[in-house]
């Protein structure tokens, strides 16, 4: 991937990904899951911008397809285009933390099942997230989409630990 062509987006538009079927390219699992270990690592803390895409293309490690390949390589060449993005607190910035919470109802295209997330910011800068999908399918149930709701409570944890811990700047 050294040679990867540096791109602006982790994710193609309007684009799908789908559970292969038997006409099917399928991708050899072994370095598909060896990308996945290593994107996973990056989403999980020092590259949070990469979480969405990931978790998409993590939904296929059992039985990749080519189109799954590509949508991994995808943000690979994100990655090699935005190396020098991070997350920065400035000091003089407001400590204000702000909250935002989305949901979907049955966007998988493969279980209908529904997503739902949130995002908190402090001085512009992600300080917590969590993105969840349902665990049962929307076409059968309307189960609970956590969204505002979850979102508060955990924006009282959030706050009380602001207050509670020195918050270092630059």
């Amino acid at each position: 991937m050294s040679d990867a062509k540096p791109i602006s987006t982790r994710v193609a538009v309007n684009t799908k990904l789908m559970r292969g079927t038997e006409d099917c390219e399928y991708f050899d699992k072994s370095t598909y899951q060896l990308a996945m270990g290593s994107l996973l690592c990056l989403a999980t803390k020092p590259r949070p911008d990469i979480t969405f895409a990931v978790s998409q293309v993590a939904r296929f490690t059992s039985n990749p397809t080519q189109q799954h390949w590509n949508a991994v390589k995808r943000i690979f060449h994100y990655l090699k285009g935005t190396s020098h993005y991070g997350l920065v607190y400035r000091k003089g910035d407001s400590t204000k933390i702000y909250g935002y919470s989305d949901a979907e109802w049955g966007g998988d295209c493969n279980d209908f099942k529904s997503t739902s997330g949130y995002i908190f910011q402090m001085s512009n800068t992600t300080v917590s997230w969590m993105t969840n999908m349902q665990t049962c399918s929307s076409v059968h149930s309307r189960g609970r989409v956590p969204g505002p709701s979850q979102c508060c409570s955990r924006g009282s944890v959030d706050e009380t630990a602001q207050s509670e811990y020195e918050i270092g700047y630059l």
